[in-house]
């Protein structure tokens, strides 16, 4: 069972045709926001460990950022990036 701000990441990962995208992913995602510049594609493919390419971080990262607002912490969210 999802918790309400769970279910609402997966949907944003599945909105767009990101099923392959898991929760652990998307933290670390989040996690690489903090570290790097939001266009760093490569640097936060890197953070994720390389389970996601520079190209596949920029689709993802363009939805994210239109969703964003979305997410129950988006205030949190956007202020550590």
């Amino acid at each position: 069972m999802f918790t309400p701000e769970m279910q609402i990441e997966k949907d944003l990962i599945e909105s767009k045709g990101f099923p392959e995208w898991d929760r652990r992913e998307f933290q670390k995602f989040l996690q690489a926001l903090e570290l790097f510049s939001t266009d760093a594609y490569s640097n936060i493919s890197k953070h994720m460990q390389g389970s996601k390419t520079p190209e596949e971080v920029a689709v993802y990262a363009k939805v994210f950022f239109e969703k964003v607002h979305t997410l129950q912490d988006h205030e949190k969210i956007i202020m550590k990036i």
